[in-house]
């Protein structure tokens, strides 16, 4: 299991996910709590989809898996 602010996913040990990264997600996340109106958010850097989880959990965004 990997947590991450209030999102969790089982990762496989072969997902890629940056730990390093995730200033940039944070930072992301703290934009998209200034900006966002309420719909969907795409997130087109998706990886693991760890930003998108946090999008949802925290601003109740909606949003589609391709």
């Amino acid at each position: 299991m990997y947590k991450e602010g209030s999102a969790m996913i089982l990762r496989h040990e072969n997902a890629f996910l940056n730990p390093k990264g995730r200033a940039s997600r944070e930072i992301s996340l703290g934009i998209a709590k200034l900006i966002y109106k309420g719909g969907e958010i795409l997130d087109a850097t998706a990886a693991t989809g760890i930003r998108g989880i946090e999008y949802s959990a925290q601003l109740g965004a909606k949003g589609t898996m391709l």
